[in-house]
């Protein structure tokens, strides 16, 4: 399969806001990952592959929704932290672009053996990523992280990531705690009414 093209900062214009040094890290691991993922165009990527067929939630709208919320969030942070939130927003779901495979299949392509998360921040300290910024992907998932958040900015990205992804679940009507892989079947109730 062809490299994927695309310009980053029509895609994530946040990036833009990065001081130089981080940017370009983040700019070249983003760029690279997604390039070298399995599928046709970058606006593939769902944001949970499996639940594909019941919601649409493009893994771009759901990485720009969560860097939003992290910078509405920001002034709850004890110290100027912009990069870091902006830059662990950005990156935190980055392994999903070489975890599955095309549009039509959601195939697996990467062995899921390794969590989301911890699989995400490998990948960032190929690259180089300040420890800070790593800790805030390998933490980010309540069911996918080993670790729990221990900065402010880790803290702030796991609740601005389940907060962006419970809210787009609910209005479709989907309760995302029902949404997941068993012995490869997928299980997407609707929600209950109360």
């Amino acid at each position: 399969m062809a490299k994927i093209a695309f310009n980053m900062s029509e895609y994530f214009p946040s990036i833009k806001r990065l001081s130089s040094e981080i940017r370009e890290k983040t700019e070249t691991l983003m760029l690279n990952v997604i390039s070298e993922s399995k599928y046709e165009s970058i606006e593939f990527a769902h944001q949970y592959e499996p639940a594909r067929n019941f919601i649409n939630y493009p893994l771009i709208d759901h990485i720009n929704e969560v860097v939003n919320l992290v910078l509405l969030f920001k002034g709850l942070c004890s110290k100027e932290c912009t990069d870091t939130l902006i830059a662990g927003a950005l990156l935190h779901d980055i392994d999903k672009y070489c975890r599955y495979g095309s549009k039509s299949s959601g195939e697996i392509v990467e062995n899921l053996k390794i969590p989301h998360a911890i699989h995400g921040a490998k990948i960032l300290k190929e690259y180089n990523i300040p420890t800070a910024i790593v800790h805030m992907v390998e933490s980010h998932s309540r069911s996918f992280s080993l670790v729990p958040p221990e900065t402010e900015e880790a803290i702030l990205l796991r609740h601005a990531d389940e907060l962006a992804v419970e809210l787009k679940y609910r209005r479709a009507g989907i309760d995302i705690w029902n949404v997941g892989c068993g012995d490869g079947i997928l299980s997407c109730m609707p929600q209950r009414s109360k």
